[in-house]
Order: structure tokens, then sequence, then C-alpha cells
């Protein structure tokens, strides 16, 4: 989006009870000026790009406005084929290969993503005071999965399983995505705006396995019935459709009051099938792991609120709200009995927004909301796919949403921000958990609830102009943070400290040339059941604008220092279903070469203005949720 359609950007820390309760984070509202000059205009933006393979992506952008009607569509192809590295070893005791193992695993990563999309939109002006619109968004992803593993497994001081696989998969995913809107201003001070949005969601994905397994006197090892099979493959399907419709108004009631009001009303029905398959005397067998049996889940999401903003005076606005949310969430044809789901939540979410201006440059702020996380629709699908011979990853249709609450003390001067929150996070959802599943004696990786997690966050922003030609701005978001985890054999809590800076330079120098240099620090800190390890990364970037409008060049380097890598512990905090003691450590593609990009970017046409309407926002967060 052109700088020149943007009117202002809104980043609201605690959303108010308008937006939905659904998440735990800020919104960014970007703001584009009405609609001033008829015209066409547009844009093209062209990258290539290399790390340890190839990389590229266009995307290119048109409007159209006339008096009444304003049209708009996108064209966007992306390319990505990467490269990952992750090692992982120590014991655990695993049921599957008989007991206590100590192991040594390599899996070496080379995927091929390639994804485009098509978005088109029109704004129809009936009247003075009435707007007609709608959109549509069709997106195709195609995901080549390449994936190289090496394990060592020593089940007993005589007894040794090497293992070799090659994943070759093809991973399909369709997205539909269709809006209308109407919107009539009864008068300068009152609008009222309809919203009707549907999401149609389809993934189709296979990935063949070939694996062998030697013992240590070079035989080969394993049953056709179990993950030792040497040709199998695991297969995901899902389709989710959801329909959104709501009704929103606001209205000035006088120069101390505003009211704002609506409604909201979602439906989600989702379908998953999923399983691994040996092939036994040219016969595709349905693996020990078993199926998800075409699980179907359905959800539906009611919500009402109302907000009042209360100019107290000239320099003190005070904005109370509530949102009451009502949803249930079912299954059916569950294959398992922990996922037969028939759950309703229904919770009030009040919001509070005291806001007081001590000078002309600074600014208090307090407030206080409820939200609510969902899981994903994926988190909630029960996959089971394939990982290792002892292992596979799989979802939780049993997931509850996480409930917070908020309390946030902020202060601004000029540009500097400084806040201070407090919250606690009922039900906190965890992905990625050593869990057991069906199958006894199987390591299922699936996402878990937490009773609870609270966290005390201090965050700052701090620009500075250093000279006319450079300027700078530091960031710092940490904390001290305590959760517990029940999920395990043993229930514990944790508390720590922890925090993460960012920096950017920015360096302006004549002839339209400008360097950016950019970089992050994590602290070491804990997720669940792990202690994770500390993190950087320092990034640059070259710009040239050209003359005469024939727009500009940008050149991006990732990870200049080579720094993309993780890693973390399992077995420090608590024993696990399994005893695990394992050490991870994951290398990104930049770990073994800095990614460079370079890209041109060009706008053409009239100077024409968008419609403030550029996002027909009924299914906005659902999409969140895909």
């Amino acid at each position: 989006m052109s700088a020149d359609d943007i009117d202002k950007i809104e980043l609201l820390n605690t959303p108010p009870a308008k937006y939905d309760a659904d998440g735990n984070a800020g919104l960014i509202n970007i703001v584009t000026k009405k609609n001033k000059r008829q015209g066409t205009n547009g844009s093209v933006t062209a990258t290539l790009g290399y790390g340890r393979a190839e990389k590229g992506s266009i995307d290119i952008n048109l409007h159209h406005n006339t008096r009444n009607v304003s049209l708009r569509a996108s064209y966007s192809y992306y390319r990505d084929h990467t490269y990952s590295e992750l090692f992982a070893g120590g014991t655990e005791s695993v049921p599957a290969i008989g007991g206590q193992t100590s192991f040594q695993y390599i899996g070496i990563g080379k995927p091929i993503y390639n994804y485009q999309d098509v978005n088109s939109g029109a704004d129809i002006r009936l009247g003075t005071k009435t707007t007609l619109g709608g959109s549509l968004y069709y997106a195709v992803t195609k995901d080549l999965i390449h994936n190289y593993n090496h394990g060592y497994y020593a089940l007993r001081p005589d007894s040794v399983l090497l293992f070799n696989s090659h994943l070759d998969g093809v991973n399909h995913s369709y997205n539909t995505i269709g809006g209308l809107y109407l919107q009539h201003d009864f008068s300068s001070n009152q609008k009222i705006n309809i919203d009707a949005g549907y999401i149609h969601y389809k993934n189709v994905g296979q990935t063949n396995v070939q694996s062998t397994f030697v013992d240590n006197y070079g035989n080969a090892a394993g049953a056709n019935d179990s993950l030792y099979s040497p040709t199998q493959r695991d297969l995901a399907n899902t389709t989710i459709k959801v329909g959104v419709v709501k009704i929103d108004y606001s209205g000035q009631l006088n120069t101390k009051f505003k009211v704002e009001a609506g409604v909201k009303g979602t439906y989600t029905r989702s379908r998953a099938e999923s399983g691994i398959e040996n092939l036994v005397n040219n016969q595709w067998v349905l693996s020990s792991v078993g199926i998800s049996n075409k699980l179907g889940t359905k959800e539906v999401i009611g919500a009402v609120y109302g907000t009042l903003t209360t100019q107290i005076d000239t320099n003190t606005t005070l904005v109370t709200g509530a949102r009451y949310e009502y949803s249930h969430t079912s299954t059916d044809n569950a294959s398992n009995a922990q996922y037969a789901i028939d759950r309703r939540l229904g919770k009030l979410f009040p919001s509070v927004f005291f806001t007081h201006k001590l000078t002309d440059h600074s600014e208090l702020q307090l407030s206080y909301t409820k939200r609510v996380s969902r899981p994903s629709y994926s988190d909630l699908a029960s996959h089971v796919t394939y990982n290792d011979p002892v292992s596979v990853f799989t979802d939780n249709p049993a997931l509850k949403p996480t409930i917070t609450d908020n309390i946030k003390l902020g202060y601004s001067f000029q540009n500097y921000l400084f806040s201070l929150l407090f919250s606690r996070d009922k039900d906190v959802i965890l992905s990625t958990q050593i869990s057991t599943g069906p199958s006894k004696g199987l390591v299922y990786l699936a996402p878990q609830n937490g009773p609870y997690q609270n966290n005390i966050t201090l965050q700052t922003t701090i620009p500075v102009k250093m000279t006319g030609w450079w300027e700078s701005s530091y960031s710092f978001v940490g904390g001290w943070r305590q959760y517990k985890v029940d999920y395990t054999p043993q229930i514990f809590t944790k508390a720590y400290f922890a925090g993460s800076v960012s920096v950017t330079e920015t360096f302006k120098f004549p002839r339209n040339y400008s360097v950016e240099i950019s970089g992050y620090y994590n602290s070491s800190g804990y997720y669940a059941t792990s202690n994770f390890n500390e993190s950087g990364m320092l990034n640059a970037g070259f710009k040239k604008e050209l003359n005469n409008n024939k727009g500009s060049f940008q050149l991006s380097v990732s990870d200049v220092l080579m720094t993309s890598t993780g890693g973390s512990y399992i077995g420090n905090l608590t024993r696990d279903a399994f005893n695990s003691q394992v050490g991870v450590k994951y290398n990104g593609e930049s770990r073994s070469f800095p990614i460079v990009k370079l890209t041109y970017y060009r706008s053409f046409g009239s100077a024409a203005k968008k419609s403030t309407h550029t996002d027909d926002n009924a299914s906005k967060d659902e999409r969140n949720r895909l």
C-alpha cells in the first residue's frame, strides 16, 4: 500500500469491545484517505533472492476510480526454496521400540513453498450517504516436502537400531474468501455497517516415506504393521467452511458522548481425515497408529457489544464497553473418546480505557480488558502425520480457549512509549507437547492446555533522531512470567525473567540513497516443559530511489552474521510420560549463508486515493485461525 493512501495508523494495544474478543495481542488499524480523485493507478513489486536456494516473488496492484465506482485488483506469486537442520539427542523410554533408549537424530529439510493469489473488489456509491461493496479472494498453495532423516537408537548395550528415511510429499491448499458490505451514513455523526463474509478452505496432502532399519549386525529390522514399515505414506485432508454476518452502529450523541454497538454471528464447519498407511504385499494397509475417523467439528459463535465514549473534559476521555460472546463447539465421528466434544462457553468481556492528556506532548493511559484466544482450526483437526519411527505429530480437538485478563498502564511523551502490563491467562494453549495417545507406547507431539500463566511485562519504544540523516529506534519487551503445567505425570510451576531487545538504525545519504541496519536479541527462557537458549539476528538493507518517479531498488541481507539458530532442552523442569532427557537444536537457512534479496518497486498512474473500506472485515478474525 502506498503511503499516499494512508490517513493514519492506530496502534490498539488493548482493543476495545467493538473488536472480536479473540486474541491477546494488539491491533494495527490502518485508516485510508477518502476517495478524492478519479483515475487509474497501481504498482509493481518484483523480488529475486537466494540463500541456500532460489527465492522470488511478484506483486501487481491496480486501482480504478470513477465518480461513483472504485475497482481494485491484485495478483501475487511467491516461491521460496528453503533449507533447515534439526538435531536431537538424549534418552527417553519408548515402549514402541523396547523401552529405555539413547538416541541421536538428524533431520534435513529442503521444502519448496509456492503460493499465488488473486484479489478483487469494488465499492459502489449508491448515493451521497450509501456505499455498497464487496471483494473476492482466491489463493492456491503448493508445498513440496523433501526431508531426509537419520537416527541412531541404542536399545541395550548390545542392541543398536539405525534408521534412515526420505520423505517426499506434496501439500495443496485452496482458499476462497468472499465478502459483501453495505455502509449507510444517517448523518455526519451516525452510520451503520452491515458485513457478510464466507471462507472455504481446503487442504490436501500426501507424504511418502521410504525408510531403512538396520540393527548392529546389518540385518533389516521392523515389522510391516508398525512405524518400522520400509514404505509408508501419510494422508491429511481438511475442509473448513466459515460464514460470518455482522452489524455495527456508531453515533455521536453530542460533544461529550459517542455510542458504538453491534452484533456478530459466526458458523464454522470443518472436517478432517488423516492417517498413516504401510505398504504390505503391494497393498496400502492402515498402520497401528490409526486414523482420525473423518473427525468433524462444528462451532457456532454469537456476539453482541456496546461501548460508550465519554469526553470528561478537554484532556480526559473514558471508554467503557462490554462484549458478550456465546460459543458452542462439538465434534462427531470421534474414534477417540477424549475427542468427543460438546462444549458451551458464554462469557462477558468487559473493557475500560482511561486516557488523560498531561501536556501537549504527553499522555497517560490506564485500561482493563478481558480477552479470549481460541485454538486455530488446524489445532482442532486431529491430524496424524509421520515424524520418526517412535513419534507422530497430531492435533487436539479437546483444546480449550484461553481466557486472559489484562491491566495496562501506559505513558507516552512525544514519540516515546512506555507501558506496564499485568495479565493472567487461564487454560493457556501450549503448542507441540510430548503426550500419550491412542497407540500405547508411541510418542504423540500435540498441543495442550496449561492451567494458567501470569505475566508482568514492561514495554518501551524509544525513537532517537541523532542528526538530520541518522534516525534510531530502540525497543524492549520483557518481564516476569509464571506458569503451571499439569498434563505431565509430575505437576510443576515455573517462574522466570526474560526479555527481548530490538534496534533499528536508519541512515539517509545524498542522491536518494539510504541504509538500514536492524537486529534483535532474545534472552534465554522457558516454555512448557522446555528451557530454550538465547538467540539473535542482525539484518541490513540498502535502498536507492530513482529520479523522475521511476521507482526504487532495495537490497536486503537477512542474518548478516549467520546466527539463525535455536536450542532447547526437555527434561530439566519435570519428567514427562516418556522420561525424556532430550536436547534439540534448530538451524535456519541463513545459518549457513545469509539470505540476499533484491526488490524493485514502481507505482504508476494518477494519484487517486482509495475508498475508506479497503478490507471487508466480517471474516478477518476467522482468517487468522486458518
